[in-house]
C-alpha cells in the first residue's frame, strides 16, 4: 500500500512539474513582447535562458544525489523549494523595464532570472531527483517510465497552450493560474520526498560500473541529433514550405512523443524494422528538399514528420537501451539534457553564424544515416564515416548547383536572398525573399526602376491615399517594414519617408541590391530596431500616413497589433493622419481584430483587396485603412467595405492567433 502511494506521488509530481515547466515558457516570453518587441529575439533569448537553466537543474540534481545522503538531499531541496515559493506570484516588475539604450538580450536574461529563475530551476530538478529518490527507496527495477511521464506532461502542456491557456486567459490570468499550480507542485514535491525518504535504506537494484567516456559520448550524440533535427525541421518548414502559425510546435510534439514511447516501454522501438524504414525516408526528404516543386506541399509535412518520428525513435530508443544502473540516473539525465541543449545552441546560435543557408537539416539527416549504418547495420565506423562524408558532399553539391540566388545573407532574423527572374516585358525583375516570403521586387531596366511594384503600384489604394495627401503639400510617411524600400519611389522633393525595420542587415542589402532608397527624391530615413519599441521612445513624428507592413508573412508579430500598439501609432499621426495595415497573410484573418482595436479608439476600419496586374508586377494585397481624415474617409467609404469588429479586442495582456486562423 505504501509503495503504491509512493509510486503515485512520484508519478503525479513529475508529470505536474513537467507541465508547469513547459507552460511557463510561452507565458513569460509573451509577457515580455510589448517591452522588447522583436518576437524572434525575445523567444530565442528566452528559450536559451530556459535551456541553460534546465541543464543547471540537472547538474544540481546530479551533484546533490552524489554528495549528500537521502535525508540531507530532502532537507536541502526543501529550503530551495521554500525560497522559490517566496518568489511568487509570477509577474513582471515594471521597475525592471529597460530603457531604449539597454541591451535587450541582457535585459531579458536579468528579468527572467529575477522573476521566474528560481521557480523554474526547482521544477527542472524534479524529474532526476524524484526518480533518484524513488529508485533508492524501491527494490524494484529502476522506474525509467517516470522519464516518459515527464515528457508526456511536457507534450500535453505544449498541445494545450494555444487552444486552452492562450485562447481563454489573459497573460495576467495565465500567471495567476501558473502560480497556483506551483503551490500545488510544492505540496506534491514535499509529499513525494517524505514518502521516498521514509523507505530509503531498502536494498536497491545492483548497479553497474561508472559509464566510460565512449558511452557518455554516445549518450550526448544520441540526444543532440534529434534536438538538431526538430529545430532545423521547423526552420525548413518556414523556408521551403512557408511559415504557418505554430509550425514549430508540430515537430517539437513529435520529438517529445518519441521520448514518451521509448522510455515508457521497449516495445515501441524495433531496430530490425527501423533500419529498413528510416534510410528510405531520409532519402525521400533529401529528394523533396532538392526538388520541392515536384512534390505537393501537403505531402511534405507528413513526410518530414514521419522521418523525424522514426529518427527520434531510433536515437531515443538506442539511448534508452544504453541507460546505466540506478545509481547513475542523475548523471544520465544530465548528459541527455546537455545533448538537447547542445542541439539548441548549434541551430539557434552557431548555424546562423556559420552557414548562409539552412544546412542544419541535411547535416542532421546525414548524421542519422551514419548512426543507422554503425548501430543498426553494424558497419565499421570508418566505412560509416566515409558514407556520411559522401552523402554530405553530394547534398552540398546539389544544393549549390540548384541555388539561383544572387545574394544570400543569414543572420538571427532569418535568411535573406535576392534573385533575378525574367519577365514578360523588356525588363528583368529582382526580388528579395526572407525565407519563402517575398518582401519586395524591382524592375531592373533603368527607365523602369522607379516604378513601384508588388502591392505598392500606381492606382492601388495605397498610392491613391498617398496622392491625396501629397495634393495638400509635402508629406511625412512612416513605413514599418523596409523590404526593398518601394515606398521611396513616391517621394517628391520636400517629402520624408521614414522606414523602420528590425533586421540590422537589411538596409545595406536594400541599398546595394535595389535602388529605391538611393533614387529617393525626398528625405529617406531608415531606423533599425523593433518598430513599436522605437516609436515608443521617440517624440511624435507627425506622420500624414503610417504604413504597417509587418503582417504580409505568416509569422505575425502579435505585439504590433494590440490596442496599446495602435495607441502608440496614433500618437505619431497628425490629427488628420491615416493608418494603413497590409495584412496579406495566407493563413490569418486579421481584419476583425484591426476593426475591434480601431473601434476601441473611436475609429472605423475599412478593408480592400488590391488586385494583381502582371504587366506592372503588381500582386494581390489586402489592406485595412484607419483614418482620422474625413476627406480620405469619404473616398474610402466609396471604394472599401467597412469591417465588423471581433468580439474580443487584442491587448498586450491578451491575444489569440489561433482564433485568427482562416
Amino acid at each position: 500500500m505504501l509503495l503504491t502511494l509512493t509510486r503515485t506521488l512520484c508519478i503525479v509530481t513529475i508529470f505536474w512539474s513537467a507541465l508547469l515547466l513547459i507552460l511557463v515558457q510561452p507565458i513569460v516570453a509573451k509577457a515580455l513582447l510589448p517591452w522588447f518587441g522583436g518576437a524572434a529575439g525575445v523567444w530565442v533569448t528566452s528559450m536559451l535562458f530556459f535551456q541553460v537553466l534546465l541543464l543547471g537543474g540537472y547538474l544540481y540534481a546530479h551533484l546533490l544525489n552524489r554528495l549528500a545522503s537521502a535525508k540531507l538531499q530532502v532537507a536541502i531541496h526543501a529550503v530551495l523549494l521554500v525560497a522559490a515559493l517566496t518568489c511568487l506570484p509570477l509577474g513582471l516588475n515594471p521597475a525592471l523595464r529597460p530603457g531604449p539604450s539597454s541591451s535587450p538580450e541582457t535585459a531579458i536574461l536579468l528579468i527572467l532570472a529575477s522573476t521566474v529563475g528560481l521557480p523554474y530551476f526547482v521544477l527542472s530538478t524534479s524529474t532526476p531527483l524524484v526518480q533518484a529518490w524513488y529508485s533508492s527507496s524501491s527494490s524494484r527495477s529502476l522506474p525509467w517510465r517516470l522519464y516518459a511521464v515527464s515528457n508526456l506532461g511536457s507534450l500535453l502542456a505544449l498541445i494545450a497552450y494555444p487552444p486552452g491557456f492562450e485562447k481563454w486567459l489573459s497573460v495576467r490570468d495565465q500567471m495567476s493560474w501558473w502560480t497556483m499550480g506551483f503551490w500545488a507542485f510544492g505540496i506534491l514535491a514535499a509529499g513525494a520526498a517524505l514518502a521516498t525518504v521514509r523507505r530509503t535504506g531498502q536494498e536497491a537494484e545492483p548497479g553497474t560500473e561508472w559509464p566510460g567516456a565512449k558511452a557518455v559520448r554516445m549518450w550526448l550524440l544520441l540526444a543532440a541529433i534529434p534536438s538538431v533535427m526538430w529545430l532545423s525541421m521547423a526552420a525548413q518548414f518556414s523556408h521551403d514550405i512557408g511559415a504557418i502559425p505554430f509550425i514549430w510546435t508540430i515537430p517539437l510534439a513529435v520529438y517529445l512523443l518519441s521520448f514518451v514511447l521509448t522510455f515508457e516501454s521497449d516495445r515501441w522501438y524495433r531496430p530490425e524494422i527501423v533500419r529498413w524504414v528510416l534510410p528510405p525516408l531520409i532519402l525521400l526528404v533529401f529528394y523533396s528538399m532538392f526538388f520541392v516543386n515536384s512534390i505537393h506541399v501537403l505531402l511534405l509535412i507528413p513526410l518530414f514528420l514521419a522521418t523525424l518520428l522514426v529518427a527520434s525513435l531510433m536515437c531515443h530508443g538506442e539511448l534508452a537501451r544504453r541507460r546505466p544502473g540506478p545509481q547513475f540516473v542523475t548523471y544520465f539525465y544530465l548528459v541527455v539534457s546537455a545533448g538537447g541543449a547542445l542541439g539548441g545552441l548549434l541551430v539557434g546560435v552557431a548555424a546562423p553564424r556559420l552557414f548562409n543557408d539552412y544546412f542544419e537539416l541535411p547535416a542532421a539527416l546525414s548524421l542519422t544515416l551514419l548512426l543507422v549504418a554503425i548501430l543498426l547495420f553494424r558497419m565499421p565506423a570508418r566505412t560509416g564515416i566515409a558514407v556520411f562524408a559522401a552523402v554530405a558532399a553530394i547534398s552540398t553539391t546539389v544544393l549549390l548547383q540548384r541555388d539561383q540566388s544572387r545574394l544570400k545573407h543569414r543572420n538571427f532574423y532569418g535568411l535573406l536572398r535576392t534573385i533575378d527572374v525574367e519577365t514578360d516585358g523588356p525588363s528583368r525583375l529582382r526580388e528579395l525573399y526572407n525565407g519563402s516570403i517575398r518582401h519586395g521586387a524591382q524592375l531592373l531596366q533603368p527607365e523602369m526602376r522607379r516604378i513601384a511594384t508588388t502591392y505598392y503600384g500606381e492606382n492601388t489604394m495605397m498610392a491613391n491615399v498617398l496622392r491625396l495627401k501629397q495634393n495638400v503639400g509635402p508629406v511625412r510617411v512612416g513605413v514599418v517594414g523596409l523590404g526593398v524600400g518601394t515606398m521611396a519611389a513616391y517621394a517628391r522633393r520636400g517629402d520624408t519617408m521614414r522606414f523602420y525595420d528590425i533586421n540590422p542587415d537589411l538596409p545595406a542589402i536594400a541599398r546595394r541590391e535595389f535602388t529605391y532608397l538611393n533614387d529617393c527624391l525626398g528625405t529617406c530615413e531608415v531606423l533599425v530596431g523593433d518598430a513599436r519599441v522605437v516609436l515608443e521612445h521617440e517624440p511624435p513624428q507627425g506622420f500624414d500616413l503610417l504604413i504597417l507592413d509587418a503582417f504580409s508573412g505568416d509569422s505575425v508579430p502579435a505585439h504590433l497589433i494590440t490596442r496599446e500598439a495602435v495607441g502608440v501609432y496614433l500618437k505619431h499621426l497628425k490629427p488628420n493622419g491615416v493608418l494603413a495595415f497590409h495584412i496579406s497573410s495566407i493563413h490569418l484573418n486579421l481584419e476583425p481584430q484591426i476593426a475591434a482595436i480601431s473601434a476601441s479608439w473611436g475609429l472605423s476600419a475599412y478593408g480592400l483587396m488590391s488586385m494583381a496586374f502582371r504587366p506592372m508586377r503588381l500582386e494581390n494585397a489586402l489592406w485595412v485603412i484607419v483614418s482620422r481624415d474625413r476627406d480620405v474617409e469619404l473616398i474610402v467609404e466609396q471604394m472599401m467595405r467597412k469591417l465588423e469588429p471581433a468580439p474580443v479586442t487584442w491587448t498586450d495582456d491578451y491575444s489569440d492567433l489561433l482564433s485568427a486562423l482562416k
